[in-house]
């Protein structure tokens, strides 16, 4: 225990003179403390009172950008399918089913030992269509 009370009465002796001696040597290197309330835990107060820009009115928001669905229901399994160019991953139901803009797109099918399935659809606004194609064989 008396080594204990000889590290207290040191570090009380040295407390005493440091800051009086220190003062000037530590001058610009000791952090200037943050007012409060910004210690931990409280955050800035950016967090409290977030800025929100003003909402604009009905008429001038933008409308929505019209979509569609398609939903693929593909015979062979392993068959590849393409829509305007980019593979689509199957559904684990085995289907595939993808969100397109209004317009014009291209559904390409392909599997080995089968032929090409190709079609052009045209999508409206809300509009769910559902395809179910069976690829036909090849006879070589």
């Amino acid at each position: 225990m008396r080594p204990f009370y000889h590290c207290l009465a040191a570090a009380v002796v040295v407390s005493l003179f440091l800051p009086a001696a220190a003062s000037s040597s530590w001058e610009g290197v000791r952090p200037k403390p943050v007012e409060p309330p910004y210690y931990y835990p409280y955050p800035p107060p950016y967090q409290y009172h977030p800025y929100y820009p003003p909402e604009r009115p009905w008429y001038e928001k933008e409308m929505p950008i019209p979509a569609g669905r398609v939903m693929l229901l593909v015979e062979p399994m392993q068959a590849e399918v393409f829509v305007n160019g980019y593979p689509l991953k199957r559904h684990p139901d085995l289907s595939y089913e993808v969100s397109l803009l209004e317009g014009e797109h291209q559904i390409e099918i392909t599997a080995e030992g089968y032929g090409i399935y190709r079609r052009s659809i045209e999508i409206r606004g809300n509009e769910r269509i559902r395809l179910t194609i069976r690829l036909e064989q090849k006879t070589d």
